[in-house]
C-alpha cells in the first residue's frame, strides 16, 4: 500500500487556535533539461538568476554567466584574475536586473557586481561584523534591504538588513527558543534555516534545516502559519565541550529537513531530504514540495539525483537546481514550472 505523505498546516488565527489541514501531494513530473556551463570545474557552489542569465560560482571560484537565450557561458571573474578573493562563496542574490551581490561565508563579506553594457564589473565590497555574519541564506527584499538567516543569531529567526551605506541589521523577525545551558553557536545551529522573500505577498518563507517545519512571516514580523513536514522530527544533536566552549555535533540519528526554499508568483518550493547522513549515502534522492502562498500542499517532485539548492525564476518559468556532482556536463537541473 502506498504510504501517504501527510503535511499538517498550522494556521495562526487571531486567538492562536490551531486549524489543521491535511492533504496528500500530487506527484508530478515536469519537463526537465540540463544546463551545460562549459569549461568549469564542478560542482557549482551557488547560483542566482538575473534577467535571463544564470550567475554561478564553480568549485574553482570562477564567477560565471550563462545566457539562458543564447546558451553561452563566459567568465565574469576567473580564479587567476579575481580582484576579490572568494574563499567559500555561499550565496548570490540579485538586488536588481543590473546588480547582484556575492556573499562569502568564511570572510563574511559582500561583493557587489554591476552591469555595464553587456558586461559585469566589480562594485563595492563590504566586510560584515557581528552579529551580521554566518549567513547561510540571503534573499533581497528591496533595492537596499535583504532578509537573511544566520548560524550565530539568537535574537530572531530572520535578520532584516540594509546594504547601504554599509550593511547593518534593521530588525529581527521571529522568536528563537534559547537554552541557558547552550551557547549562541549551538542555538544558531539548532535554528539553521533558509529563507526567501516573496514580493507578491510581502511575506518571508523559512525552511528549517534540522526540524521538519516551514514557517511564513509577514514583513511586519507576524508569524502567519507553520507547515509541519511528513516525518515530524525536531533537531537531533550532541553538544561537545571543547575547553570552555561548546560545539554542535551531528549524531547518526541527525536528519536534514528543508535544505532550500524559493518561490515564484504562484507557488513556494521547498527542497526536502528527511534522511540521516548514512541514509543519504544509500539514497541521494530528494523531494521538492510545492505549496500555495497560504501553505496548502499542492504538488511534489521526486528528484532522483543529489541537489542542494533550488532557485525559482518567474521570467523563464523555471526552477533551477544546484546539482552536486563532478560532471560538468550536468551541473544545473532545470524544471519547467509554467504548467504546474
Amino acid at each position: 500500500m502506498r504510504k501517504l505523505l501527510i503535511f499538517c498546516v498550522f494556521l495562526c488565527a487571531c486567538k492562536q487556535s490551531p486549524d489543521f489541514v491535511t492533504k496528500d501531494f500530487e506527484l508530478v513530473t515536469p519537463k526537465q533539461t540540463w544546463l551545460n556551463l562549459d569549461s568549469v570545474k564542478a560542482p557549482i557552489k551557488c547560483l542566482e538568476v538575473v534577467n535571463h542569465e544564470v550567475i554561478a560560482i564553480d568549485d574553482a571560484n570562477n564567477l560565471l554567466s550563462y545566457n539562458i537565450d543564447t546558451k553561452q557561458t563566459r567568465r565574469i571573474v576567473s580564479e587567476k584574475t579575481a580582484p576579490v578573493d572568494f574563499i567559500s562563496p555561499k550565496e548570490i542574490f540579485a538586488v536588481s536586473p543590473s546588480r547582484f551581490v556575492v556573499y562569502d561565508l568564511t570572510s563574511d563579506s559582500f561583493f557587489e557586481y554591476l552591469r555595464s553594457g553587456n558586461r559585469w564589473s566589480i562594485g563595492k565590497s563590504n566586510q560584515l561584523y557581528f552579529p551580521l555574519h554566518g549567513l547561510p541564506s540571503i534573499s533581497p527584499v528591496s533595492g537596499n534591504k535583504f532578509a537573511a538567516t544566520s548560524l550565530n543569531n539568537i535574537e530572531g529567526k530572520i535578520i532584516i538588513g540594509k546594504l547601504a551605506p554599509k550593511p547593518v541589521i534593521v530588525k529581527y523577525i521571529g522568536k528563537i527558543d534559547k537554552k541557558t545551558s547552550e551557547n549562541k553557536y549551538i542555538t544558531g545551529m539548532i535554528n539553521r534555516s533558509s529563507c526567501v522573500y516573496d514580493k507578491w505577498t510581502n511575506n518571508i518563507f523559512v525552511g528549517n534545516f534540522y526540524s521538519d517545519k516551514v514557517e511564513c512571516y509577514g514583513i511586519n514580523g507576524k508569524l502567519k502559519f507553520q507547515i509541519y513536514g511528513p516525518d515530524g522530527f525536531n533537531p537531533v544533536y550532541k553538544v561537545k565541550k571543547v575547553k570552555s566552549d561548546q560545539v554542535f555535533i551531528n549524531t547518526p540519528d541527525t536528519k536534514d529537513a528543508f535544505i532550500s526554499i524559493t518561490c515564484d508568483k504562484k507557488y513556494v518550493y521547498a527542497l526536502y531530504s528527511g534522511k540521516t547522513i548514512s541514509q543519504q549515502v544509500k539514497d541521494l534522492s530528494k523531494t521538492i514540495f510545492i505549496f500555495n502562498k497560504q501553505g496548502i500542499p499542492i504538488k511534489k517532485i521526486l528528484v532522483r539525483v543529489d541537489i542542494g539548492l533550488i532557485k525559482a525564476d518567474e521570467n523563464s518559468h523555471a526552477l533551477y537546481c544546484y546539482f552536486i556532482d563532478n560532471n560538468p556536463k550536468t551541473q544545473i537541473l532545470v524544471y519547467d514550472t509554467k504548467n504546474l
